[in-house]
């Protein structure tokens, strides 16, 4: 990790200037090198020659990753905050002033993101358990909308980041949680400040049979909806809940955390979803060792072999945790909100994944197979994923640790590992590679590559079987508001191809001096004012795009805009 000495590299999107984050980035650059005093030579070795990378390393004697909380179980006896025991809600207005303060606070214990699971389903419940009279929608609409504006302007960890929050909706059964449904997305549909986009929270909207999915289904307006807010502002993105993957799971623990992490796996086998945390995640670089070894029979043996090393490092980072029983996360500790729910903090800790990542699927394939199709590319990716499922599979017998496998998102490393890679003595072959300056996360298709979406779809699809720690797909497409059907069929189409968690790409430009949105990013073509917000999705959630990581403003620009691809879809 040689390069943290010099620079900082910006994990996430998330992330603003101001006066308090100079001294963020300067305690960063102190805290990211504090890794190497429990790493072994070989182990330095590895992040010096840009083998792998760890996320929010800075964090790794310090606090857990991602969570993923019930609403249930942070007022079930009071919440706790500071030491200071606060008095159950007695009404609306007590339940979200609660909940604004647990969220920032709980923000500022993780390095990751917080999910509310269920959200819809489980503050209709919270109403009737603390014998609150459930408010109309305008109340809803109020409150929901002051939480959000919250989320988006309140900064939290030294005042650099927004509260990274998502929330699960769209499985509900009466008509009151789906009026909390309706509000939610009739506030992401209005936006913010001049109709932009709120960044949080990002939500994910579950499509189930039997519930909201088809005509037939009570709840299928609600979908309808959720489509139509898509069609404006880009969220929600959709978890395929009747997907391979998804279909024999209990849809209420179907969620994302973060961009897209899945925290279901258990020790004891089962798939549960409510209050789960990570330690971590490390991202091995695939393309370095394709341009290394530059043989698809000989690349395996190295990757079984940087994904035990890594699996030791987040086993060092799950043991310092456990010696310092969670201290930095007293929210988490003291409200006995992580499962299995016993205040035992090495059950919890045994209890969180450890996530093994890669990068560069496409490019290691342009390193070993340069002249087979794209169709022959993917077959050869989908053979490297099931050979790493496998051995995160193997490791956690071996290890009696809950380990998995992620599709990065790798904001940060899609610049910074071919920029050092550039270095290599074995990289001269493939400056027609590296030049470009990022690398494709996780299995993705390319931005820049000449495939409709739904061969993009077809072809990612196969690989989200293999990633139960997470991953994403997403469809660029140019931006046509309301067309709902076409969105729905493309969502059916994901569905069809194995696909559980898809969300959709558009140009998302306001112009901040009428703040009507424009055709033309540069200037608006109602007022001519050149002072345009860009809002882009920059892995699984929105973000602006000069906030953008080097490598991801690099790969927006590569990107290629499906025009008319939705209406194309539907006329035929």
């Amino acid at each position: 990790m040689k390069v943290c000495k010099t620079e900082i590299i910006k994990d996430n999107t998330n992330n603003y200037n101001s006066s308090a984050n100079i001294i963020y980035d300067t305690g960063v650059k102190s805290h990211k090198q504090d890794i190497y005093k429990y790493l072994t030579k070989e182990e330095k070795s590895l992040f010096d020659n840009n083998k792998i990378y760890m996320h929010d390393s800075e964090y790794f004697e310090i606090t857990l990753n991602c969570v993923s909380i019930s609403l249930e179980h942070i007022f079930q006896d009071g919440l706790i905050i500071n030491n200071v025991k606060l008095e159950k809600p007695t009404n609306i207005y007590d339940v979200f002033t609660q909940l604004n303060i647990f969220t920032i606070n709980i923000e500022n214990e993780i390095s990751g993101g917080l999910t509310f699971v269920n959200f819809d389903y489980e503050l209709e419940k919270l109403f009737k358990k603390l014998d609150i009279k459930f408010p109309t929608y305008e109340e809803l609409y109020f409150q929901i909308q002051s939480f959000f504006k919250i989320i988006n302007f309140a900064n939290s960890r030294f005042g650099n980041q927004s509260p990274y929050v998502s929330f699960t909706i769209g499985i509900v059964e009466n008509s009151q949680s789906a009026l909390i449904t309706k509000a939610i997305l009739k506030i992401l549909e209005d936006g913010a400040s001049k109709g932009k986009p709120y960044i949080f929270p990002n939500i994910h909207f579950r499509v189930k049979s039997g519930i909201n999915k088809s005509q037939n289904d009570k709840f299928y307006y609600l979908y309808k909806q959720s489509l139509k807010t898509t069609s404006y502002q880009m969220n929600p993105t959709y978890i395929l809940a009747d997907s391979a993957v998804n279909k024999n799971i209990n849809p209420l623990h179907l969620h994302t955390v973060g961009c897209r992490s899945r925290l279901l796996e258990t020790s004891s086998g089962e798939k549960y979803g409510i209050g789960r945390t990570n330690i971590g995640a490390i991202s091995i670089n695939l393309p370095n060792i394709a341009m290394q070894i530059n043989n698809k029979n000989k690349i395996f043996d190295e990757i079984e072999s940087l994904m035990k090393k890594s699996l030791d490092i987040l086993i060092k980072n799950q043991n310092i945790l456990k010696d310092i029983k969670l201290k930095n996360a007293p929210i988490l500790v003291n409200n006995n909100l992580l499962y299995p729910f016993n205040k035992n903090i090495d059950d919890i800790l045994n209890e969180a994944s450890l996530a093994l990542g890669f990068i560069g699927a496409h490019e290691m394939t342009e390193i070993l197979m340069k002249n087979n199709t794209i169709q022959e590319k993917h077959l050869f990716i989908d053979k490297v994923l099931d050979f790493m499922a496998n051995i995160c599979r193997n490791l956690s017998k071996t290890s009696n640790k809950i380990v998995t496998l992620i599709g990065v998102s790798g904001e940060g490393i899609s610049y910074f590992f071919p920029k050092n890679d550039r270095d290599k003595e074995y990289s001269k072959d493939y400056n027609h590679i590296l030049k470009k300056g990022f690398y494709t996360n996780s299995f993705h298709v390319p931005v820049y590559e000449l495939v409709n979406p739904i061969e993009k779809i077809s072809l990612e699809g196969s690989h989200h079987k293999y990633c139960n720690g997470g991953c994403i797909s997403y469809i660029e497409v140019s931006h046509i508001k309301e067309n709902i059907n076409g969105f729905e069929d493309f969502i059916k189409i994901a569905e069809d191809n194995n696909t559980h968690y898809l969300g959709f790409n558009f140009e998302k430009d306001i112009c901040n001096n009428c703040g009507l949105e424009t055709e033309d990013n540069e200037q608006c073509v109602h007022c001519g004012s050149v002072d345009i917000t860009k809002i882009r999705r920059v892995s699984g959630y929105l973000g602006y795009l000069n906030s953008f990581s080097n490598g991801k403003k690099l790969e927006e620009k590569n990107r290629i805009k499906h025009t008319n691809i939705i209406k194309e879809v539907n006329e035929n």
